[in-house]
């Protein structure tokens, strides 16, 4: 679901491995980064920052769980612009 502007978040059930968030996560990232936006003539490239917190482990309630993940999101965000800095 849309939280707000370029916020969005997405639920898993029945999660019972860390790897799998993060394979979740990675195909997400591989599908939009091979998936430029298009208008008309002109393609943009769309990167993203992802971040996750789990349930019960991180917390019990959603204002707890969404800020664990926000933080998550902006180490991501910063190990992405690591990447681009040194061209990798």
């Amino acid at each position: 679901g849309r939280l707000a502007g370029d916020e969005f978040v997405i639920l898993f059930k029945n999660i019972e491995h860390l790897d799998q968030i993060e394979a979740s996560m990675q195909k997400i990232r591989d599908y939009f980064e091979s998936n430029p936006f298009h208008y008309y003539h002109f393609n943009q490239p769309i990167s993203l920052s992802m971040g996750y917190s789990l349930f019960p482990q991180d917390g019990s309630d959603f204002e707890v769980l969404f800020n664990i993940a926000d933080l998550n999101m902006y180490k991501d965000k910063s190990r992405i612009k690591t990447l681009k800095h040194w061209g990798i």
